[in-house]
């Protein structure tokens, strides 16, 4: 961060710019990155806030693994429109 400048700092964010970074199993060779756009990352929660409206004193549980596409929506889903997240502990 110290090395970091302000011009870094204030960069603007376009659309079609990465916003997350998904591994696939690599089930058909080797795992790939997958790199998701703020667009469609933005699409799919305004999508769901559409469709399932948060509630007054609502809060999520955010229960997907990182590296599946869902979790991208529980965590910046609840958290762009204020309502608190709470990480569970997977206990199989």
């Amino acid at each position: 961060m110290r090395s970091t400048t302000s011009d870094e700092i204030n960069r603007k964010v376009c659309a079609g710019d990465a916003a997350y970074v998904i591994y696939t199993s690599g089930s058909t060779g080797k795992p790939k990155g997958v790199l998701g756009t703020h667009r469609g990352a933005l699409n799919r929660a305004h999508w769901m806030w559409r469709a399932y409206p948060f509630e007054p004193g609502e809060v999520l549980c955010q229960k997907t693994s990182f590296n599946f596409i869902d979790a991208v929506w529980e965590i910046f889903g609840p958290l762009l429109h204020g309502v608190p997240n709470v990480i569970c502990r997977m206990r199989w």
